[in-house]
């Protein structure tokens, strides 16, 4: 399905216009209220609480945008390669990804809208909790100063676990199509049943996720330095290469969340598959190579070498999907 692969430069463009827009809004909030003078030739514009508040939300708007987004890209990947996982033949899989984009226009708007929403909330809290520790800084002892800190820091927490629950939320949802409480519920029951498996996947997929970063941005710098290194003129070859790197770096991200996303959806699409079917009088939907971590392959893999699995008596999970 190469059309994944576009899907991060929608959601980057999509991105782009909500940033423009907030700061659009916010130059139109920050110039806004009563117009007072100050000394001689220089004035500002007090904003009154109302400005305050449309100051706030328009914050708090960009960020439930920003997540609404994001949570539209991770529902297109999670429902074509769930697509593509429970269907046995390849070849008849058609145009997964626009199938799974008209899915998410036509019933799962809300779901993301809900996930979304509770990730953004979290979000500004942890903003509020930010600007109160910079107006309290000089104001309070060191032990309200922790407090706060810690506070901070469990919120941190808090946004990374729902961010990671809300994410397979989707992919349930994109799985039996559901709505997000329900959807959540299960992805969480699924998560704490193959504990082992999500550490052994999370640790060793996110490492090697990681290098793979690591190894764009070293290979564009050191593309860079011998590209930079007999350049006239240039005094300071380290900007350059810093912006390039940092860059570089932002553009892995978004494509390797494709990968990260893929991982996650096969991930649950397995565990699904091992609950649903037993391999033998219901044939599982996973390749060969991912048999060897579920019980009785062996007797799977015999099995499948008798009749074709075309042929097989259908599971409830391909009759939802």
């Amino acid at each position: 399905m190469p059309l994944l692969l576009f899907e991060p430069i929608l959601t980057l463009l999509s991105l782009l216009m909500v940033i423009v827009c907030w700061f659009y809004f916010c130059l139109w909030v920050q110039s806004s209220g009563y117009l007072t003078y100050i000394r001689e030739q220089f004035f500002t514009y007090q904003p009154d609480t109302a400005m305050k508040i449309a100051g706030f939300w328009n914050l708090f708007s960009m960020l439930w945008m920003c997540q609404f987004i994001i949570g539209c890209q991770h529902m297109v990947l999670a429902g074509a390669i769930a697509t593509w996982y429970f269907t046995r033949n390849k070849n008849n899989l058609g145009n997964p990804v626009l199938y799974s984009f008209y899915n998410l226009v036509k019933y799962h708007l809300g779901s993301v809208c809900l996930g979304s929403l509770l990730v953004a909330s979290v979000q500004l809290i942890r903003i509020l909790l930010a600007i109160l520790q910079k107006y309290l800084r000089n104001k309070t002892g060191k032990c309200a100063r922790c407090i706060l800190s810690c506070c901070q820091c469990c919120l941190y927490c808090f946004e990374n676990i729902l961010k990671y629950i809300t994410r397979n939320a989707y992919i349930e949802i994109a799985m039996y199509g559901k709505n997000f409480c329900e959807s959540g519920r299960q992805a969480f029951k699924l998560l704490v049943n193959n504990s082992l498996r999500v550490t052994v996947i999370n640790s060793v997929g996110d490492f090697v996720l990681l290098l793979t970063k690591i190894l764009v941005v070293v290979a564009t710098v050191l593309i860079g330095i011998q590209m930079l290194e007999y350049k006239e003129g240039l005094q300071y070859v380290w900007i350059p290469l810093v912006l390039a790197g940092t860059f570089t770096y932002f553009v892995a991200h978004c494509f390797i969340t494709v990968y990260e996303m893929a991982i996650d959806t096969i991930f649950l699409c397995f565990c699904e598959d091992c609950e649903q079917n037993d391999g033998i009088s219901r044939p599982y939907y996973m390749s060969k190579s991912l048999m060897s971590f579920v019980e009785n392959s062996k007797k799977a893999m015999n099995a499948q070498t008798g009749p074709p699995i075309q042929n097989a008596p259908p599971t409830t999970i391909s009759d939802k999907v």
